[in-house]
């Protein structure tokens, strides 16, 4: 894989990993983690066929890691729409575990366009007090012996955690008005699941795959995820032929 760099306008380094031909798969990690996950869990390997795309979200991996929740939030999506346009991509497959699944569903809400399909992983349209779990999960990253992104900053990450109620909470008329394909998969354990049937409630065809006895933390390296996320593709692939200018 390469890896390459973007610079924000201020000045910010966002890292990213990319391999591969074919229609573009972004795949986006969750809170604490890093681009590498996707090559841990053999995401990336099943996905060979594809263009495929592994940011580390700001704050995390090789990433900026600024202490300012501005720098976050709503940025978050925008940084993602940066990398699309450099890579000349019209539209990607986007993936994502946790908080990459709600970047993923504002993104999806926010600029249609760029998203092909999305498949959501361990969370999905998150409600307002939701917020609340990520300055738990920041308090968490504290107090852990080891996390999944290198060398953590617990003072960005801490950022990333008030910057998060910018993302979540997807207005309902925009979750019911997304006509790319959509799916997800969760943890029967996993308590973010109802943010998943949420998504379901507002979207009669959006399949929902439930992991019995998987838990939140277990969901991103579940044996089974690489053959559901390929599977995926191959399927909402077929409806988008188009995808790079």
């Amino acid at each position: 894989m390469d890896r390459k760099v973007i610079t924000r306008p201020d000045g910010l380094e966002l890292s990213y990993l990319t391999a591969g031909q074919g229609q573009p798969v972004l795949l986006l990690h969750g809170f604490s983690m890093w681009s590498e996950i996707w090559i841990d869990n053999g995401v990336a390997k099943a996905l060979c066929r594809y263009r495929v795309l592994l940011p580390d979200v700001m704050g995390h991996g090789r990433s900026g890691r600024p202490h300012d929740a501005a720098s976050y939030g709503a940025r978050l999506t925008l940084d993602v729409v940066n990398l699309l346009d450099l890579e000349g991509i019209v539209a990607a497959h986007v993936i994502g575990f946790s908080m990459g699944a709600e970047i993923g569903l504002r993104l999806a809400a926010e600029h249609p366009e760029r998203v092909a399909s999305l498949l959501m992983i361990g969370s999905g349209w998150t409600p307002a007090e939701g917020g609340d779990l990520y300055q738990a999960s920041a308090s968490r990253a504290r107090a852990a012996e080891s996390l999944l992104t290198p060398d953590p900053d617990l003072d960005a990450l801490d950022a990333v955690a008030r910057g998060m109620p910018e993302i979540i909470n997807v207005a309902a008329d925009r979750v019911a008005g997304l006509a790319m394909p959509l799916a997800g998969i969760v943890g029967e354990e996993d308590p973010e699941k109802p943010y998943l049937e949420r998504v379901q409630r507002a979207l009669p065809g959006f399949a929902l795959d439930v992991l019995p006895g998987v838990a939140h933390a277990a969901t991103w390296r579940d044996l089974s995820l690489p053959g559901r996320i390929a599977r995926f593709v191959d399927t909402a692939g077929q409806r988008r032929p188009q995808l790079v200018h």
